[in-house]
């Protein structure tokens, strides 16, 4: 598989590569991109050799960046899509659907899946709440202001997992320490939370 030019540069030159100028359907995203860089470095020398203006090399900076651009963009893409897949296979997340599109449980979750996972965590999860929140939402064409007064009365909970991660949350709040907080047994702390300005002097004295 060709690499990408910004990977290694010397595939622009090399002799087996030098006449692939010109993209074609059956070339790969990376193969597409160099023909397009070896067509604008063909077209920027000839016109600086034929008219002696050196400005026509800009035809293949431009070429660069914007080849560039592309890669890195679906790249990314690309890396977003194989991410979210991966996760769904692993953990299953719940999705945005017709009837629950903001991933809530409901009460037929705790019969009829109950180790239900949390709500997905794609990026464009938000795009795909909408979407959905919109499916058969009446409208008109005087909806112009406050045409989202609807959605302020719905909302994705805090909690989206059966069972609840409770003992995991009190652990983030309080550690593993015994008596971290004063509602623990922690006289020392129950001092500390009381404000007090002499305490506070004396505390920053050192005294």
């Amino acid at each position: 598989m060709e690499v990408f030019w910004s990977d290694s540069i010397k595939i622009l030159y090399e002799n087996d590569k030098l006449k692939q100028f010109f993209p074609q359907k059956n070339m790969t995203l990376e193969e597409r991109l160099n023909s397009i860089v070896r067509l604008s470095l063909y077209i920027s020398s000839v016109l600086v050799i034929y008219s002696k203006n050196h400005q026509y090399i800009y035809i293949f900076f431009i070429a660069l960046i914007l080849t560039y651009l592309i890669y890195k963009n679906r790249y990314n893409a690309y890396n977003d899509y194989f991410l979210d897949y991966a996760n769904n296979l692993v953990h299953k997340y719940i999705e945005p659907t017709k009837n629950n599109p903001f991933m809530n449980i409901s009460l037929d979750d705790y019969t009829k899946n109950p180790n239900r996972e949390s709500m997905s965590k794609k990026k464009n999860v938000n795009n795909e709440i909408k979407n959905k929140f919109n499916i058969d939402l009446y409208k008109d064409f005087g909806d112009v202001f406050e045409k989202e007064n609807s959605q302020r009365q719905f909302y994705t909970t805090p909690v989206t997992t059966i069972p609840n991660k409770q003992d995991e949350f009190a652990d983030w709040l309080y550690g593993n320490e015994p008596a971290k907080s004063c509602k623990e047994g922690n006289p020392e702390q129950c001092v500390k939370n009381i404000y007090s300005p002499l305490y506070n002097r004396v505390g920053n004295n050192g005294l």
